[in-house]
């Protein structure tokens, strides 16, 4: 299967081998198109074939921010002994242009695969995931009364989060900023008079 990137710093094109490991087909079998397009970050391949003969595969740990980057332990006789895996923290959060954003806490995390690249016999790698773990599972954001829309500021743009509620067109779990179970225009009141008080 052929592929092509545009990203600025990596392999621009290739293709996806099967072998003795990995004989299924990659193409989808549900999409019927000849080509499909996907959008995100593609980073610099990682592995480098240090036989010079295609026998010996190493995939060099990237510096930070990835997931499946290390081995969560340091072993010691087959033992788990430390913790060697750093995760990733909200400060190196980005927008889409790549500037750095500031986040209280997260809802969801979207993993996909960041890599494509082939290792000779050991075919294409890519990202493997069993699961995540919550390094700080009692950690509370703080709250701002009146910032419906999280940006840490109360101000007009709360007043529209609550108006889009209100009319069916957006998603904002604190917009029932007096807590009387339902999201109206006391709620706006309450922004307002907020807003009008700093």
């Amino acid at each position: 299967m052929a592929w092509t990137c545009n990203s600025v710093d990596s392999l621009k094109s290739g293709h996806v081998y099967k072998n003795s490991f990995h004989t299924q087909s990659y193409w989808p079998a549900w999409y019927e198109g000849d080509t499909m397009t996907f959008e995100g970050s593609k980073l610099r391949c990682n592995a480098t074939d240090e036989s010079g003969e295609g026998t010996y595969w190493v995939q060099y740990f990237y510096g930070w921010g990835y997931v499946d980057n290390r081995p969560d332990f340091k072993y010691t006789g087959g033992t788990p002994t430390e913790i060697q895996n750093p995760g990733f923290k909200l400060d190196w959060a980005v927008d889409a242009e790549g500037n750095p954003v500031n986040l209280k806490q997260v809802k969801y995390i979207k993993v996909y695969n960041g890599i494509l690249q082939q290792c000779g016999w050991l075919g294409e790698t890519s990202t493997e995931v069993a699961g995540a773990i919550d390094l700080h599972p009692d950690a509370v954001a703080e709250v701002v009364k009146g910032d419906v829309n999280g940006d840490d500021t109360v101000d007009v743009s709360d007043v529209n989060a609550i108006l889009n509620v209100m009319l069916g067109s957006g998603n904002y779990p604190s917009a029932d900023v007096n807590g009387d179970g339902a999201v109206d225009v006391t709620d706006v009141n309450e922004v307002i008079n907020i807003i009008l008080n700093n």
